[in-house]
């Protein structure tokens, strides 16, 4: 087990900052569609780039996903799981949609990280 303990990084007002996350929850109404209830949360964690993706050229459009990685401490947020849609992630002006969480403990009790993708092919400036 690695020996590196980043609760205390991850933790730091001068590195982290709170987040806004949107977490749906899916039920099945009476009527047999789904229900979906969205939950606005505020944890802290740690914001940096994603993994590079090449640029697709199709032939009616041109785009690159446009991906960030969160790091949080005490919180996970959740990829599609049963009863709940990925968690929505909202950062600077953007909406980036939860593809994979990972569980990082071995870094830190309760360290996780986050694969995002834009939800927007657009990317606004």
């Amino acid at each position: 087990m690695p020996l590196l303990d980043v609760s205390d990084v991850l933790l730091d007002p001068m590195f982290c900052e709170q987040l806004n996350i949107t977490r749906r929850t899916q039920t099945v109404g009476s009527d047999g569609r789904a229900v979906i209830t969205e939950t606005i949360l505020e944890p802290y964690g740690v914001v940096t780039a994603g993994s590079v993706e090449p640029l697709v050229r199709d032939e009616d459009y041109e785009h690159a996903k446009n991906n960030i990685t969160v790091h949080a401490y005490g919180f996970r947020l959740l990829d599609p799981t049963e009863g709940y849609q990925p968690d929505i992630v909202n950062f600077q002006g953007k909406q980036y949609v939860v593809r994979k969480s990972y569980n990082w403990s071995q870094y830190g009790v309760g360290f996780t990280a986050a694969d995002c993708e834009m939800l927007s092919l657009v990317n606004a400036q």
